[in-house]
């Protein structure tokens, strides 16, 4: 597969995106991007290995850990913490587990975050305190329905991570990602999504845009919708298992649409991006 290989991109100015601590409710999770790391999960080191664009106003950085082994599972979080500020933030990592301990954050730029404005700075060599990962927005092995992964924007972060996971093992599991943007430039990891659609047959990439313009685009348009899904999964709809990422209103929106559609809320699984 194609993956892209970050570490021979050079380093430029970056920033990954804010999510918060479990708000455990039925069948989601609730992030406020301000709430900091619950007590024992440890604070560990972390080297900024490379940064690159991952989409117009969208950063991805590459990390390294440099107190041992860093195990996760595809769709955990870490909080971050960043020298001499107390503010911190937690980040779906976007990347598959790795022997050497690199993962992936990605966030969207916001100019009205300090947090984000002193992110931007770091350069390969700096670093930054990462908590254990944490959260159980995570596909069980033994899942065997169709899985459906909805995001909007920077929610992409912790299905890359999970369909990177997929393709590296040779998961044999029919994936849908339904990935709804403003624009194609705003697209996190567009090019990298489509490559690996192509190269894996069970894998079936559906990027959506909301807005009009003076760009070319051959996909689909407008929100993500059950006619939508139905006419990607048709008669699979009923049974797949939902994932939903992404800013607080469009997962309140998409699990709406789901319900109204017949779909059991047993099959929706979501986790809401605040601070967006």
């Amino acid at each position: 597969y194609r993956l892209y290989e970050i570490l021979d991109v050079p380093a430029e100015s970056s920033t990954p995106e804010g999510r918060s601590s479990l708000d455990a409710s039925p069948g989601g999770q609730s992030q406020d991007e301000s709430v900091s790391v619950k007590e024992g999960t440890g604070n560990m080191n972390a080297e900024v290995l490379a940064i690159r664009d991952a989409a117009h106003d969208t950063r991805a950085l590459l990390l390294r850990h440099i107190d041992g082994s860093f195990h996760f599972s595809p769709g955990q979080w870490v909080d971050v913490s960043l020298p001499n500020f107390e503010e911190r933030r937690v980040f779906s990592i976007a990347s598959a587990p790795r022997d050497d301990g690199t993962f992936m954050l990605a966030t969207r730029i916001r100019s009205n975050s300090e947090f984000k404005q002193k992110l931007a700075v770091l350069k390969a060599g700096n670093a930054l305190k990462v908590s254990k990962p944490m959260g159980e927005f995570t596909i069980p092995e033994k899942e065997a329905r169709p899985i459906v992964l909805l995001a909007g924007g920077i929610g992409i972060t912790p299905f890359r991570s999970m369909l990177e996971q997929a393709l590296l093992s040779g998961d044999t599991r029919s994936f849908y990602l339904f990935y709804s943007n403003h624009t194609p430039d705003s697209t996190a990891f567009f090019r990298e999504l489509k490559d690996w659609s192509a190269d894996a047959e069970n894998f079936h990439f559906i990027p959506t845009v909301t807005r009009s313009g003076k760009f070319e685009w051959g996909g689909e348009r407008g929100r993500i919708t059950v006619p939508l899904i139905k006419k990607y999964l048709a008669d699979d709809m009923q049974a797949a298992v939902y994932y939903i990422a992404g800013p607080p209103e469009m997962v309140t929106a998409l699990r709406s649409v789901l319900l109204e559609g017949g779909i059991a809320e047993s099959h929706i699984i979501f986790e809401e991006f605040t601070g967006y």
